[in-house]
C-alpha cells in the first residue's frame, strides 16, 4: 500500500522501551551492579528505581557508551519502524526522546545505526506533544501520552509490550472520558501495524 503523496501527517517514536531494549538491560544491570531482581512488572513507576536505590539506581543511564554497545532494538522494532515508513514516508518518521546533553549524540547513533532515521529527524525534549502537534505519538508512558491527546487532539498509542511494562499498566482511567476516543493501548506491534494501516487507508478514501 502506497501512501498518497499529499498526506503529511507524521508518526513520532519513542525511543527507550518503545524501539530499543534499554529497560530489559537496566534491569540486567541493576542485577549485576546492586544485587537487586527486579522484572518490568514490578516497576509499576516511572520512579520505582529511584525511589528504591536512589540516583545510584540510574547510573545505567550516564554511560555514554550504553547506546553504541549495550542498547539494541528490541524484537521487530527495525521492521516496525520500516512499516511507518511505507505509511506516511521515511522523512515522516522521527523519533522523540528526553535526552541529557552527554546522552544526546549517543542516541542519534544508535537511531541512525538501527533505524536508519537521521539526527535531523531525532528531538530531544520531555514535553512531547508540543514537538508531536502534526502527527501521532506512540510511546511507553502515558505521561507523554496523555498530554499529546489534551493539546492537540490526535492519535496517541500506549505501547505496554506484551503487558510487561509496569508502569504504563491500567492508566487509561487516568485520561478524561471526552479524550479517550483518541487513545489506544497496544501491547505488539502488529497491533500497532492493524490501527495504522486502517487509519492511512482511510485518509487515502478520503481523499479520492
Amino acid at each position: 500500500m502506497q501512501l498518497m503523496k499529499n498526506v503529511t501527517e507524521k508518526i513520532y517514536l519513542d525511543l527507550d522501551a518503545t524501539l530499543s531494549d534499554t529497560p530489559y538491560k537496566w534491569c540486567d544491570w541493576l542485577k549485576t551492579v546492586h544485587n537487586v531482581d527486579w522484572t518490568l512488572p514490578q516497576m509499576n513507576t516511572y520512579d520505582f528505581v529511584f525511589e528504591h536505590l536512589g540516583t545510584k539506581g540510574e547510573d545505567f543511564w550516564r554511560h555514554p557508551d550504553v547506546y553504541d554497545d549495550v542498547v539494541r532494538p528490541l524484537e521487530g522494532a527495525v521492521e516496525f519502524v520500516e512499516f511507518c515508513k511505507s505509511q506516511v514516508g521515511s522523512e515522516n518518521v522521527h523519533v522523540i526522546t528526553w535526552s541529557s546533553e552527554t546522552m544526546k549524540e549517543a542516541k542519534e547513533r544508535h537511531v541512525e545505526r538501527f533505524f536508519s532515521i537521521p539526527a535531523s529527524q531525532v528531538h530531544h525534549r520531555r514535553d512531547k506533544w508540543y514537538q508531536s502537534m502534526d502527527g501521532v505519538l506512540i510511546d511507553d508512558y502515558h505521561e507523554h501520552i496523555f498530554p499529546h491527546i489534551q493539546r492537540n487532539r490526535r492519535l496517541g498509542i500506549l505501547y505496554n509490550r506484551n503487558g510487561e511494562y509496569g508502569w504504563s499498566k491500567d492508566k487509561e482511567h487516568l485520561l478524561h472520558a471526552d479524550f479517550q476516543k483518541h487513545l489506544k493501548v497496544l501491547t505488539t506491534y502488529d497491533e500497532i501495524k492493524e490501527v495504522l494501516s486502517r487509519r492511512y487507508n482511510h485518509v487515502q478514501r478520503n481523499k479520492n
